[in-house]
């Protein structure tokens, strides 16, 4: 008699587990989707408001950033010049 009444403990306390499960599940599964209605709304109101903004206009942005290729600590910048044989048998100069 005792074995049954343990078995029966344990039937009702996984059937309420099963029910207080249901009840959060389904809470956590409205707020997520209330949530990510809002995201959605919020994105798209953005969207549409960016497109009546920019409509009939052109703006553009540069956003490159202008580097120099030598640090200024390396030294001073010589272009060199390639010259050939015959124009160093020449003098060297033009």
């Amino acid at each position: 008699m005792r074995i049954l009444l343990y078995i029966f403990y344990i039937v009702l306390f996984f059937y309420t587990l099963s029910l207080v499960g249901r009840v959060i599940l389904g809470t956590w599964v409205r707020r997520r989707q209330h949530e990510f209605n809002e995201e959605r709304q919020r994105y798209t109101r953005a969207a549409r408001d960016k497109a009546r903004r920019s409509e009939g206009r052109v703006t553009i942005r540069d956003t490159r950033t202008e580097r120099k290729r030598v640090e200024e600590n390396v030294g001073e910048y010589v272009d060199y010049e390639e010259i050939t044989e015959t124009e160093m048998k020449e003098g060297g100069t033009r």
